[in-house]
């Protein structure tokens, strides 16, 4: 088990910068004694394997109450580095946030509502929805301008949302869902043909409901594949659902009948949540970061309204702009051959979805390997390796400047404990080691050869600059039995221009 993403530090930092709590010009250093006494919501990662040591959290980015965008940037590189890339993701983010250009506009997603069966009541009546407790009607009064009364309401409790990964590669963290149950109260329902309200030839005018209460529960996979009839698609070692369920109301009125009737007897089912978050961000499987997992669309969010749309969708969500599409063909058939063109527009619509999936999978896998081939060209630019190189030669000439790399930090690091900077103890050693392995190579070797130039002064029989171990060992990039390889040869100079 490797060393997994820390959810309380990612949102305390959120809160953090959200506050304007950030330091963004100071530089990133943290002493052996700060970082005991940090909370672990000031770190990114946590590692279970080592629950209870002092290795258990890692990447800090907090100290003082303040993020440090040079720690960010610092967890940032030494994730990447180190191939934890929920974590660099992680830390992407946050500083976009710092900088301000994070993208939290409206999006929308097509939702498909269900009637919770249980405790919260069934229809009394073909459109009476249920039964109007007195907890509910205080919440629904706080939006009326009258006193209503439980006859005077309609009410009707949806699920709206889930933590599930869609059809779309997509999820909420459960973060954002918490952030839409907060907000979505006081909010519109739109029951109409007519799009959002903020869509291109959306409808224009008010809502047709108000939702009055919304909360996240949690649920097994098997609740709610007997509730959806849809197995959900968690993420890789989730057992449990979170979902985000919700109560609308609207005033009973011979205008409305229809809308109410329809709702109670299942044939609107299906909603468009319109909303903002941070994101979505790219998590990768840690086993296989060219693997990606899912999008995620994280906190913080805001949910704006929602709308429902006549096309059906699985569980989970599809994009509106689908849902969309559907609703404007269907405007352009003879509103007098409903009846009559409804099997073959279902069938139609079911068919023409299927082929832009398959279209767009299509695509996107000749945009992916494309994209990998333009890069491992760029790659060759950079590092002056002629055509013919496979992936395996530039693996072993990756490996050996990983193991120059690791040469300059262990020898910065002997001079630092020469010099009084580091400690001897294993723990002081790896917090120096964390400290800088954030840094580049030139950095390294600059820094480097200032600290060994001072250590040799100091210490003229013990120390030696960065190099001088590499020029007369000849770094090795095998292990026992292996026989050696300069870096040079590890390299291969032949591939060189």
């Amino acid at each position: 088990m490797g060393v997994e993403l820390n959810s309380a530090g990612v949102s305390h930092a959120r809160t953090l910068i959200a506050g304007g709590s950030v330091d963004r010009n100071s530089g990133w250093s943290l002493s052996n004694d700060e970082r005991k006494k940090l909370a672990p919501n000031c770190f990114l990662g946590h590692d279970p394997a080592k629950k209870g040591t002092e290795q258990e959290w890692k990447y800090p980015i907090v100290k003082g109450g303040r993020v440090y965008r040079s720690g960010v940037i610092a967890a940032k590189q030494r994730a990447g580095a180190e191939g934890a890339t929920v974590i660099e993701s992680a830390a992407a983010t946050l500083l976009n946030l710092i900088d301000g250009k994070s993208v939290s506009g409206m999006h929308t997603k097509g939702l498909t509502l269900y009637k919770w069966k249980d405790a919260e009541g069934v229809p009394r009546k073909l459109g009476e929805g249920v039964e109007a407790t007195p907890e509910m009607m205080s919440k629904i009064n706080r939006f009326s301008h009258a006193a209503l009364t439980p006859d005077d309401v309609y009410v009707a409790p949806f699920m709206v949302a889930h933590n599930a990964v869609d059809r779309d590669g997509e999820r909420f963290h459960e973060s954002v869902l918490s952030d839409f149950a907060r907000t979505l109260p006081g909010k519109g329902y739109f029951n109409n043909s007519g799009g959002h309200p903020g869509s291109y030839g959306g409808q224009k005018g008010p809502a047709q409901g108000t939702w009055f209460h919304a909360e996240t529960a949690m649920m097994s996979p098997d609740e709610f594949e007997a509730m959806t009839g849809e197995r959900p698609q968690l993420p890789p070692g989730m057992g449990m659902m979170t979902v985000l369920k919700g109560h609308m109301y609207a005033i009973k009125m011979p205008s409305n009948e229809d809308m109410r009737k329809n709702i109670d007897g299942g044939i609107h089912r299906f909603v468009s949540l319109s909303f903002s978050g941070s994101g979505p961000v790219t998590v990768k499987d840690p086993s296989n970061p060219s693997n990606t997992l899912y999008d995620e669309w994280q906190s913080p969010g805001e949910a704006y309204e929602t709308s429902s749309v006549w096309l059906g969708a699985q569980p989970g969500a599809v994009t509106v702009d689908k849902a969309a599409c559907a609703g404007c063909s269907h405007n352009h058939i003879n509103p007098e051959d409903e009846g009559e063109n409804m099997e073959y527009k279902e069938l139609y619509e079911a068919e023409k979805a299927r082929r832009e999936e398959t279209e767009t999978k299509h695509k996107d896998l000749v945009v992916l390997n494309e994209a990998t081939e333009t890069k491992l060209k760029d790659m060759k630019a950079v590092l002056g390796i002629k055509d013919g190189v496979t992936v395996a030669d530039i693996k072993v000439l990756a490996a050996a400047g990983k193991a120059y790399r690791d040469g300059l930090i262990d020898n910065y690091i002997k001079n630092a404990r020469l010099l009084g900077k580091c400690g001897d103890r294993p723990e002081d050693i790896e917090n120096y080691k964390s400290f800088i392995g954030g840094w580049s190579i030139a950095d390294l070797r600059r820094e480097g050869k200032v600290q060994a130039e001072e250590a040799m002064k100091r210490f003229p029989d013990q120390a030696e600059l960065p190099g001088e171990e590499m020029k007369d060992k000849k770094r090795t990039t095998g292990g026992p039995g292996e026989g050696t390889k300069s870096l040079e040869t590890a390299a291969g100079n032949d591939w060189l221009e």
